[in-house]
């Protein structure tokens, strides 16, 4: 069973959960967790650091070399958007990925997040 564990954190000033992604052991990304249906990158981000971005469709990307917590991801799948940094953050982490995952856990005390899969 997967089973991923990360430090979030709240988005100020909406309270926003975030988490860090990491690219390529060098580029730290906030990235939101969210319902939205597709996980989403700055286009800005896409076109900065292209060599970690293999494109996989319209406006879709894989992405290379992304860790949460100590876990590699490593079929992330993500959409460029051009108003992702209007929240202040570089992505969202949409339904398409949070759906790999049975249980998604909080501890508020901790503000430790669990991502539990198959």
């Amino acid at each position: 069973m997967a089973r991923i564990t990360v430090e979030a954190k709240f988005h100020p000033p909406y309270g926003w959960i975030i988490v860090p992604l990491i690219l390529d052991d060098v580029f730290l990304l906030m990235m939101l967790v969210s319902g939205v249906r597709q996980s989403l990158i700055d286009q800005s981000l896409v076109e900065a650091i292209s060599y970690l971005f293999e494109p996989s469709g319209a406006n879709r990307y894989e992405v290379h070399h992304a860790q949460l917590g100590d876990q590699a991801l490593s079929d992330l799948q993500v959409t460029e958007s051009r108003q992702i940094r209007r929240l202040g953050v570089a992505g969202v982490l949409g339904l398409d990925f949070l759906e790999r995952f049975t249980d998604i856990n909080l501890h508020l005390p901790s503000m430790q997040l669990t991502f539990i899969g198959p």
